[in-house]
């Protein structure tokens, strides 16, 4: 295996992967109205999302408060257009499927989730982890404000700005 392909599995691998999903439902739950659990098919966009580079410092440049549409409206401005980000979620989604259900394995594995038979992923604790390595925190502090964003949407809202399909 080549060094590249080594720091590649290090940084998106099924367990960081797992951390983030939990944090994703974390966010989402403490942010919705009605503190509602996040949609199973939502986390599948979490990891395609966070573990790419250019998405992941957008989102780490957008302020919570703002949301999804803002994280939107800046993949479109003029200034540095990056559409291509917008539409190529749909294709990292399906390319990283096996990654995402792993992911998910190991966090229903580790009870960081518990997945509800209606589709629903409930997070069992809201406690933040800690000795975290800075890169992998940053990925888990982005996932929760993600799920915080889409708590905020209905899934048609989502899937029309984010141009996937559930």
């Amino acid at each position: 295996m080549t060094l590249l392909a080594q720091e590649v599995r290090a940084t998106q691998n099924p367990g960081l992967g797992a951390a983030i999903m939990w944090r994703f439902a974390c966010g989402y739950s403490s942010e919705h109205t009605e503190h509602a659990f996040a949609p199973l098919q939502l986390n599948f966009l979490a990891l395609p999302i966070i573990f790419h580079r250019p998405l992941l410092d957008l989102i780490d440049g957008t302020q919570r408060a703002s949301g999804l549409r803002q994280f939107v409206m800046k993949l479109g401005d003029t200034k540095e257009a990056r559409q291509d980000l917008l539409f190529a979620i749909q294709d990292r989604a399906e390319k990283w499927k096996d990654v995402s259900l792993e992911s998910l394995r190991i966090a229903l594995a580790c009870r960081l989730v518990r997945l509800e038979l209606d589709g629903r992923l409930i997070p069992l604790t809201h406690t933040e982890p800690s000795g975290v390595p800075p890169p992998a925190k940053r990925m888990l502090k982005n996932g929760e404000k993600l799920g915080a964003w889409m708590s905020r949407l209905s899934l048609h809202e989502i899937s029309n700005m984010l141009h996937v399909r559930f």
